[in-house]
């Protein structure tokens, strides 16, 4: 490991070498921590702090998965799809949620429904960009 694997816990360092060989949080929290009863909550929880952050980095530089590579495997993929790609595509996605290279979510609020004849007026009159009201 590239960090001060002297700053991670033997379960932290467990923890890490398995996410990297099974690709799941959760079921290497199944092995580090054997004797936790939630161990999603705990990968979830692992995932988030900066040391094991860093140590998944450090690993993942190491084996030459940079966001460089990611990006450039990505782009084969959406330029030239291939039946074979979704391994890949479900790899990158791993690594992107590791590295936090997730797009940021956010809350979306749709519209409401118009309901009435004068509410649709209303809301076409809105998209058109007009300023004129149906009397």
């Amino acid at each position: 490991m590239r960090t001060k694997s002297d700053t991670l816990t033997i379960k932290q360092q467990v923890f890490v070498q398995k996410v990297i060989e099974l690709l799941s949080p959760t079921k290497a929290a199944r092995i580090a921590y054997p004797d936790c009863k939630d161990p999603k909550d705990i990968a979830k929880k692992n995932m988030r702090k900066p040391k094991i952050r860093e140590a998944l980095d450090g690993l993942m530089q190491d084996s030459g998965i940079t966001q460089q590579v990611a990006i450039k495997r990505a782009r084969e993929i959406i330029m030239q799809p291939k039946e074979s790609d979704a391994v890949s595509v479900a790899g990158l996605n791993l690594v992107g949620k590791w590295s936090g290279w997730e797009a940021p979510r956010g809350k979306v609020e749709m519209p409401s429904v118009p309901k009435t004849p004068g509410e649709i007026d209303e809301m076409l009159n809105k998209m058109r960009g007009d300023t004129w009201r149906a009397s």
